[in-house]
């Protein structure tokens, strides 16, 4: 008889438990407040868009390269881009213009240009600041630093290319795009300017 009744209150105790989940369960699930979790992205801030225009995009030293490829004296092709802050708000602090991008490390120069012949240099007033010169990119540290924008200013920066003589280092006939890259360190943001070198 002792172990009847001890059977049937362990049969009841479990009875009782699996009763306990389930309302516990159902009173949870009907009445219990749903916490909901949720990730916030903060978007970082972005740089000034800018526009640009040139007084002539294209640099053209087909007489200055024979059929073989050589340059017989220095050459040297000025032209001008007049870059515009195209922000409402934003002023463009300390900006460089380069022929590179630092953000990806990508070259402005197609491989038939980067030969040691080929120069490429800003000019502020009467002084030349090489960016591309003996066959190197001129890193970001050392490149000259242009003026501030506020919204809407403009910069007109005269930028210099020169083949330099030299033996069979060019290709004729050729038409390369190139892209210097107008940097903003602020953001850590570069933009694309493009221009054409045709020999």
């Amino acid at each position: 008889m002792a172990n009847k009744i001890g059977t049937m209150s362990i049969a009841l105790l479990v009875v009782g438990i699996i009763l306990g989940f389930g309302v516990g369960y159902w009173y949870v699930s009907e009445y219990a407040p749903t916490v909901v979790y949720q990730t916030q992205y903060i978007q970082a801030p972005s740089a000034a868009e800018i526009v640009y225009s040139w007084d002539n995009s294209t640099y053209n030293f087909t007489t200055a390269v024979d059929a073989n490829g050589s340059v017989a004296t220095d050459t040297s092709i000025t032209n001008n881009v007049t870059i515009t802050n195209d922000d409402d708000t934003k002023t463009i602090t300390g900006p460089k213009l380069l022929l590179y991008d630092p953000t990806t490390n990508k070259d402005g120069l197609p491989s038939g240009l980067e030969v040691e012949a080929f120069e490429v240099d800003i000019v502020i007033g009467s002084t030349t600041y090489p960016i591309y010169k003996d066959g190197e990119y001129i890193s970001v540290d050392n490149a000259p630093t242009l003026s501030d924008l506020t919204p809407g200013a403009s910069t007109t920066v005269t930028i210099q290319i020169t083949m330099e003589q030299s033996t069979e280092q060019f290709k004729d006939a050729t038409t390369y795009t190139c892209y210097l890259y107008f940097y903003e360190p602020e953001y850590q943001d570069s933009q694309k300017i493009t221009f054409t070198v045709t020999t």
